[in-house]
């Protein structure tokens, strides 16, 4: 995709949940599916399909981070994280993430 730079050594964990009690929560549910750390810029803001997130509907902003599933689809971070604590699949096309990245 023009104007998307996935990185692909870095990897969207949970600690972008902030919680003092995040080791309980980690112990108590199943592992959270990869996601890749995607880097939005000026060029794709707005230009195609992935210009929002589809979980909150809010646009993704020039250069700012997205997160993106194995199937491509992208999702501001704190949005996805909230989606996978109760499901494994993808909001878009609802294939099942792999965990354990």
């Amino acid at each position: 995709m023009t104007g998307i730079h996935v990185d692909e050594d870095k990897k969207i964990s949970w600690d972008i949940v902030e919680n003092p009690f995040l080791h309980v929560l980690q112990s108590c549910r199943p592992p959270i599916p990869c996601l890749k750390k995607v880097k939005i810029d000026e060029d794709n803001v707005g230009s195609n399909e992935s210009s929002c997130c589809a979980i909150c509907l809010q646009d993704f902003s020039a250069a700012s981070e997205a997160a993106a599933t194995t199937c491509s689809h992208l999702y501001h971070p704190h949005c996805i994280v909230k989606w996978l604590l109760k499901s494994t699949s993808c909001p878009i096309c609802r294939s099942k993430l792999p965990t354990g990245c």
